[in-house]
């Protein structure tokens, strides 16, 4: 009996079937490097956001890099009285928490940027009171110096902590042209979110914009500039020498 010309038969179908799921396989993989590079423009913009509001603070406060952190007080920080957190000290010129965040974090936590100490570092209980920021002048190499960028986030609150204190030297190293390490990669680290509160890692860099866990994968970063821009760069092209302004934290806070 000749069958109906509308039907299909079992290995018909299956074969449909299974071209239905090698294309659904072809294309995921596709779809979702095409979000994270939606979300890594996405940080990067967020990035040049907050690099503006930095320099909008910065002119009511003679060009100079605010403290990362605070744990003193002394008689030059009033304007930054009740905000030791760098980032709290923005507020006036920030719209909203969403500016501090990364979409490709893996926990939406808080603020997911972490700072480089050479350019604003903490104050410590045991500086004196001659201390002062690092003034913007002394970047010497504004396209060249990373002033923030993609961290490790905090397990209780899912954000970064405020400065990365000994990714490069205790507090951050001065650029001096006759180093022997200036052409070496920043480290990896855990990378990994999130780390719990004690972790030896907090404040380090997170390659997290090309989905890597770990040490290995496609390690990609994004970096925020002192002259305002804002890129993505991977592992193998960081170089310690995008850490070190010509003058540094140490220079300035005695």
């Amino acid at each position: 009996m000749k069958r109906p010309d509308a039907a299909f038969t079992l290995i018909e179908l299956l074969v449909v079937i299974s071209i239905i799921a090698l294309l659904i396989a072809l294309l995921l993989p596709a779809l979702k490097n095409a979000k994270q590079a939606a979300n890594t423009l996405k940080c990067l913009s967020n990035q040049r956001q907050v690099g503006v509001s930095l320099q909008l603070l910065m002119q009511d406060h003679e060009y100079r890099y605010p403290p990362a952190n605070m744990f003193n007080s002394y008689s030059w920080c009033a304007p930054y009285e009740n905000r030791s957190d760098w980032r709290n000290r923005l507020k006036d010129f920030t719209n909203g928490n969403e500016m501090w965040k990364c979409p490709n974090a893996l926990d939406p936590g808080g603020r997911h940027f972490t700072s480089n100490p050479a350019v604003m570092r903490e104050v410590r209980s045991g500086d004196s009171d001659d201390v002062r920021p690092l003034p913007e002048e002394e970047i010497g190499r504004p396209a060249g110096v990373v002033i923030f960028f993609d961290g490790l986030q905090n397990k209780s609150s899912g954000s970064c902590e405020p400065s990365g204190r000994a990714i490069d030297g205790t507090w951050g190293k001065k650029f001096v042209a006759t180093a022997t390490d200036l052409d070496q990669n920043l480290a990896i680290g855990a990378n990994i979110d999130v780390i719990s509160n004690s972790n030896t890692y907090r404040g380090k860099p997170r390659y997290r914009e090309g989905g890597a866990v770990g040490q290995s994968g496609n390690l990609l970063i994004n970096f925020a500039y002192a002259d305002g821009h804002a890129a993505t760069v991977a592992h193998q092209n960081t170089q310690r020498r995008d850490l070190r302004p010509n003058e540094t934290s140490e220079t300035w806070w005695k």
